[in-house]
């Protein structure tokens, strides 16, 4: 895997007045360092829904999926339903199930959880010249 190192600057973003500190560069960092904990068992996947929009996650975004961590109550999970894969969070408390933040919910029993979504990340912006919401349609579909 070809790892591409980034410059990070150390001061956050507000929308105030400029930090004293402004310009000041931490060491290069990586996604892949940032983002995937356990490279071998890590996928990435787009979201095709927007049925976890109440939960921050939203069509077109792109999750991170760790396959090696143990899935806990209120994790984001992938979860394989009648040989669909689909997004949800897992509830364990009372009767385990899976939710979607639109209120539909699925009970654990006879599905299996793929892997824990540890990130997301949220394409902005694809590149090109065109509108956001038209270049997220066309970039991230090929």
């Amino acid at each position: 895997m070809h790892t591409v190192l980034l410059s990070m600057f150390s001061e956050t973003i507000s929308a105030g007045f400029p930090s004293p500190a402004q310009g000041y560069m931490e060491d290069p960092v990586s996604l892949n360092d940032l983002c995937i904990k356990h490279p071998a068992a890590t996928t990435l996947m787009v979201c095709d829904t927007n049925a976890m929009e109440g939960f921050g996650i939203f069509e077109g975004d792109i999750l991170v999926v760790d396959r090696s961590l143990t899935p806990r109550n209120e994790d984001v999970v992938i979860v394989e339903v009648g040989g669909q894969s689909l997004v949800r969070k897992l509830l364990t408390r009372v009767k385990p199930r899976l939710v979607a933040s639109t209120g539909d919910a699925i009970m654990l029993e006879d599905h299996r959880i793929i892997g824990v979504v540890s990130s997301r990340l949220k394409p902005l912006h694809d590149g090109s010249n065109r509108g956001c919401a038209e270049g997220l349609t066309a970039g991230w579909s090929e």
